[in-house]
């Protein structure tokens, strides 16, 4: 008798351990996604961010065009 005492006691613990580790697996499986949703994020505000810049050197580029272009009127 005293033996199945043990192994139910042995069972119980072993329970406990199991229900430990699949929280644990769980928690770091949700760290995971949440790490994986904010790079994601960051890598289409980060597209954006590049999309603003070529328009702004093309803009540039057309300002410094017109520049040039005025300049050559004045040269003497």
């Amino acid at each position: 008798m005293n033996e199945v005492s043990v192994s139910i006691s042995d069972l119980d613990q072993s329970q406990i351990v199991l229900t430990d580790s699949m929280t644990n697996a769980s928690a770091l499986a949700e760290q995971f996604l949440a790490t994986s949703e904010e790079v994601a994020s960051l890598g289409m505000e980060q597209s954006s961010i590049s999309g603003g810049l070529v328009k702004l050197s093309d803009k540039l580029e057309q300002l410094s065009n017109s520049l040039k272009d005025s300049l050559t009127k004045f040269q003497i």
